[in-house]
């Protein structure tokens, strides 16, 4: 191991460096003697990627560690470290042969992990509180790859990170915020032990003033130290400044706003900014934002704005390439790798790579810890996404959207004037029940309630308010008016609704915008817009094949149950009892949830279909787990397609 750092260090004094300390990302004005890697873990599989940014592909795979939150390296590049959340382990591979090679216990599910390469430890943010009930950071011995000591901490941990200089480690916390709590910790690795804290507040949204810290980021110093963090907070677009000596925030930068219309609240975990990172030269601080699909940037130490680069669905967490020169983003919802030059501000090269791409983190390794080229361009198993006509429903739902009833121009008058408004009201945020209708049913999917993308700043032009109107009316029950799907799912469970996705909007009946809605129900024709009676699905092909596909995840992706284990998204859950198959209990319960995601009769605006659906075969904009299909002629995609249309029956699953 001693032989091991000498090597770096040989080989990293060869290399013309401007400043002898770095950022989180070294920087390196030439690469000769090492190998540069981009590490890219899939959140949604068990196949991360290894990608040379000289040549921009894909030069090894990372197999195993299912539930990856992120990748990290070894001080002497002897090991990647994986943070398998599924497992609640640690993963270490061999950088040079990619085979795993141990697996660290941790105390629970672990979130980021950052190695500190000074003090040789690594610190892994354990999200969920351990039986003890005392929230930790699990702290491991590089040398002996073993679990030394858990740190106490306030709340539990999204992230840690370490300071330019290594002198500190940083937790950035989760967990429900009180005036008073600390919301980053700072750690002394000598010790271990936590030496100061501070709240992140100096901004009011959703009632409060005090928030959970998301990704963070750190300025250096000319000798090192560090002079300014950066920090991103649960369901807010925008970066704060702290001064670090005086531990205040100093400062808050906020993109350019654009139109609701153009932004995208759905399935962004409340993580609108989730990326966050200072150059190596120290010439900007760069913010991905999910929310607007673009990534941010600023420059040092001025923070001037600088622009906007759009990545695609969901930009997440990015990484720098040491010269400064480009940033590799992680977009989330399409599976793959953006490389952004950040000179032209343009993407010039997308990187296939796997499942839910999210962390991701530069490497620096001497070329005798290199794998070998694993022989791939960075391709995935499945084949490219190629369009097809969708499966043909034939059934009344499909008739009843082909043949909207017919309405005035008075009708469609009102409709705009009093109606659409309500569409695109600011209602405080992002978050459930507090983002804009249009943030999540325009472009971002094709749900049965599916908006006009507004044609100008100004909105809808009057031929689009009319085709609006036809897809709302479709959701209205004129026979019944407050049986309308309109109005049931933005209504409170509590009071009789549905239970909606971008959370309530109406706490009661008497809400004045649910009333506005119904009385315009109730002065449309009682006999015009009557949905017709759906078709059932049927439960028995739903137990017999239905539920076998969450049963087998495809080839570098985790199961469903990962994520759709529990709450009124839990249509998965692994089988109780150590059994291999569910019980009539369980599958009806899974059989009531997930058709909460169907439209019977109408798969092409069933949800269960779209989010696993690639978006460039019509899938939904923005999905947190795998992308299953990347057509819509995949076999298993059309069998299932077929049984929302009402073709499928029995237990025939071929």
């Amino acid at each position: 191991m001693r032989r091991s750092r000498v090597f770096v260090a040989t080989a990293a004094a060869a290399l013309v460096a401007v400043q002898a300390s770095a950022q989180g990302v070294p920087r390196l004005d030439s690469y000769a003697g090492v190998a540069v890697r981009i590490l890219q873990s899939n959140n949604a599989g068990n196949v991360h990627h290894l990608i040379d940014p000289a040549t921009r592909r894909v030069t090894g795979l990372i197999r195993g560690c299912p539930h990856a939150h992120n990748l990290a390296v070894h001080p002497d590049s002897l090991y990647y470290y994986c943070s398998n959340e599924q497992n609640k382990t640690v993963d270490v591979f061999d950088t040079r042969t990619l085979q795993q090679i141990q697996q660290i216990p941790l105390s629970e599910r672990p979130n980021k992990i950052v190695v500190n390469k000074k003090h040789r430890k690594i610190y892994a943010g354990i999200r969920q509180v351990p039986p003890s009930g005392v929230a930790v950071i699990d702290v491991i011995d590089v040398d002996t790859n073993k679990l030394v000591r858990s740190i106490p901490v306030h709340h539990g941990v999204h992230n840690t990170y370490v300071t330019p200089d290594e002198r500190w480690v940083v937790a950035g916390l989760g967990g429900a915020v009180n005036p008073g709590d600390p919301t980053i910790q700072v750690i002394d690795p000598v010790t271990d032990t936590v030496v100061w804290g501070m709240e992140l507040t100096g901004h009011e949204q959703y009632g409060r003033r005090n928030h959970e810290v998301r990704p963070m980021a750190f300025e250096a110093n000319p000798d090192g130290s560090t002079k300014r963090m950066f920090a991103q907070a649960t369901g807010i677009n925008a970066v704060w400044v702290i001064d670090w000596a005086s531990r205040k925030v100093v400062d808050m930068l906020w993109p350019p706003a654009l139109p609701a219309w153009k932004q995208n609240a759905d399935g962004i975990q409340t993580g609108d900014m989730h990326g966050l990172e200072v150059l190596p030269n120290r010439s900007a601080v760069w913010a991905s934002s999910r929310l607007d699909s673009r990534i941010y940037g600023w420059t040092l130490p001025g923070l001037k704005y600088i622009g906007a680069v759009e990545v695609g669905p969901t930009a997440n967490w990015m990484t720098p390439t040491p010269d400064s020169r480009f940033m590799y983003v992680a977009v989330s919802g399409s599976d793959y790798t953006a490389v952004v030059d950040l000179q032209k501000l343009q993407v010039v090269d997308k990187i296939k790579v796997g499942a839910r791409p999210a962390r991701i983190n530069t490497a620096i390794l001497p070329l005798n810890r290199v794998n070998a080229p694993a022989g791939t361009n960075g391709a995935s198993a499945s084949p490219s996404p190629q369009p097809l006509k969708p499966v043909a429903t034939g059934g009344v739902q499909a008739a009843a959207q082909r043949a909207p009833a017919s309405a005035g121009a008075t009708d469609v008058d009102f409709f705009r004037k009093n109606i659409e408004p309500l569409f695109v009201r600011a209602r405080g945020g992002t978050m459930p029940g507090y983002a804009s209708c249009v943030m999540c049913h325009t472009w971002q999917t094709k749900l049965r309630f599916s908006l006009a993308t507004p044609a100008t700043e100004a909105g809808w032009t009057a031929a689009q308010s009319r085709a609006n109107f036809d897809v709302i009316t479709r959701l209205i029950n004129t026979s019944k008016p407050e049986a309308s799907r309109l109005l049931l799912k933005p209504l409170a469970p509590n009071a009789g609704g549905l239970g909606h996705t971008g959370g309530t909007y109406w706490n009661s009946r008497e809400d004045p915008e649910y009333q506005t809605v119904l009385k315009w129900i109730r002065s449309l024709p009682a006999d015009r817009y009557v949905p017709p009676p759906e078709p059932a699905l049927d439960f028995a092909f739903f137990r017999s094949c239905v539920q076998q596909v969450f049963a087998r995840p495809r080839e570098g992706h985790i199961r469903c149950s990962n994520c759709h284990n529990a709450g009124i998204i839990g249509f998965a859950p692994p089988p109780g009892d150590g059994r291999d198959s569910w019980n009539d209990t369980e599958a009806k319960r899974a059989f009531d949830l997930i058709s909460r995601v169907i439209v019977p009769g109408d798969p092409d605006h069933s949800r269960f279909l779209l989010k696993p659906l690639h978006p460039d075969a019509g899938g939904s904009y923005a999905h947190n787990g795998v992308r299953r299909w990347q057509s819509r002629s995949d076999p298993e995609y059309r069998m299932l397609a077929e049984w929302i249309a009402g073709k499928r029956t029995g237990s025939s699953c071929s």
